[in-house]
């Protein structure tokens, strides 16, 4: 862990992963608005590295060099499976020497009953579980600038949630 016991936004970059069994519908959640992790990129400046729309995924040295290339040390997760790709993501960043914060409220599992146990694997190994409306209000806290602060605010506005 790289130690940033906070959301920087200039340390972030978002990840949103969505593998072949949630995108044919083996997800027994409803479906999420993986915009907002889009929204949330733009709003703060952080490059969006989109994992969607691949074959089975696997966390190997092209993914953990390619994460390298966006010089940031902190990486706030979206996505599906819970159990599978995010769980992996997490923990081989965190193996890595990355921060890892995973949007709980934005993440999808196709075993509801338990996403407290792949969650507090994560939590165990030194990830952040967050929900997006406590990432919000944490990089307000810490934003000065009003022009930087209006589309967090937008977003916290809209009423983000799962």
């Amino acid at each position: 862990m790289a130690g940033e016991p906070m959301i920087a936004a200039r340390n972030c970059a978002i990840v949103l992963v969505e593998e072949p069994l949630a995108i044919s519908g083996g997800a027994n959640s409803e479906v999420l608005q993986w915009s907002l992790a889009a929204d949330l990129a733009e709003a703060i400046g952080a490059p969006l590295l989109d994992l969607r729309g691949g074959a089975d995924f696997v966390v190997d040295s092209a993914f953990i060099a390619k994460f390298g290339e966006l010089k940031r040390r902190s990486l706030i997760l979206f996505g599906a499976l819970l159990e599978g790709a995010v769980t992996q993501i997490a923990l081989s960043m965190l193996l890595e020497g990355y921060d890892v914060y995973v949007c709980a409220d934005q993440v999808r599992t196709a075993d509801a009953m338990r996403e407290d146990i792949f969650l507090e694997r994560i939590r165990y190994c030194a990830g952040h579980v967050v929900t997006l409306p406590q990432i919000l209000l944490e990089l307000l806290s810490r934003e000065e600038s009003d022009k930087k602060r209006q589309p967090l605010l937008a977003l916290l506005n809209a009423g983000v949630r799962r």
